[in-house]
C-alpha cells in the first residue's frame, strides 16, 4: 500500500511541475489538452528511460567472484 501511495504521490508532484513550469492553468480547456500532451510524454519518456536501465541491467554480469583456495578444496571428514 506505501509502495502505491508513493507512487501517486511521484506521478502528482510530477503534474505539478509540469504544470507549473509551462505556466499552465488547468482551469482552461486547452491549457488541460496541453497538460495532458506534455504529461503523456513525460509518461513516455519515464517508461522508456526505465526500459533502458532495465536492459543495462539484465546485460551486467551479477555473478559474484569466488575465489577457491587449495585450504578450501581439502577434505575435512576424516
Amino acid at each position: 500500500m506505501k509502495i502505491v501511495t508513493l507512487l501517486l504521490l511521484f506521478l502528482y508532484v510530477a503534474g505539478l511541475l509540469i504544470a507549473g513550469n509551462h505556466n499552465l492553468h488547468l482551469i482552461e480547456p486547452e491549457e488541460r489538452f496541453e497538460f495532458g500532451k506534455l504529461y503523456y510524454a513525460w509518461l513516455l519518456k519515464v517508461g522508456n528511460n526505465l526500459g533502458a536501465i532495465t536492459g543495462n541491467a539484465i546485460k551486467l554480469d551479477w555473478t559474484p567472484e569466488v575465489i577457491i583456495t587449495e585450504k578450501n578444496l581439502t577434505n575435512k571428514s576424516k
